[in-house]
């Protein structure tokens, strides 16, 4: 039986508090169950997903990238795009420099992919 719409905007609201509040590191804990969840059904849930790891990617590309790149070249095409938006919103908001390492991690797992094959 789903929410009333009133209790889902509470709840979104203070999800958006308390996720100001945490510091990115926090999440690097918990990488690889936020990941699996990138097709969330639940599209309030995505969106919080979502805004997590891009946030956490900004703010710790080395560790992130890792976790992300598996799934961004998955063969689940709903898998790879959350993925890739993920990479997307991270890179928007990111330094030249990150930008940069985006661009060359992307390039380092194609070739790795490349040569696995």
């Amino acid at each position: 039986k789903p929410y009333p719409k009133e209790v889902v905007a509470k709840i979104s609201d203070l999800m958006l508090v308390f996720l100001k509040k945490v510091p990115q590191a926090v999440w690097l804990a918990a990488l690889p169950q936020l990941i699996s969840r990138i097709c969330h059904p639940h599209t309030d849930v995505l969106k919080f997903i979502k805004h997590i790891l891009s946030r956490t990617l900004h703010a710790y590309p080395d560790q992130v990238l890792w976790h992300l790149a598996t799934v961004a070249n998955s063969n689940v095409p709903q898998r790879r795009k959350g993925a890739k938006e993920v990479i997307q919103a991270a890179r928007k908001r990111a330094s030249e420099d990150k930008r940069k390492l985006f661009s060359q991690f992307e390039r380092l797992i194609d070739e790795l992919i490349r040569l696995c094959h």
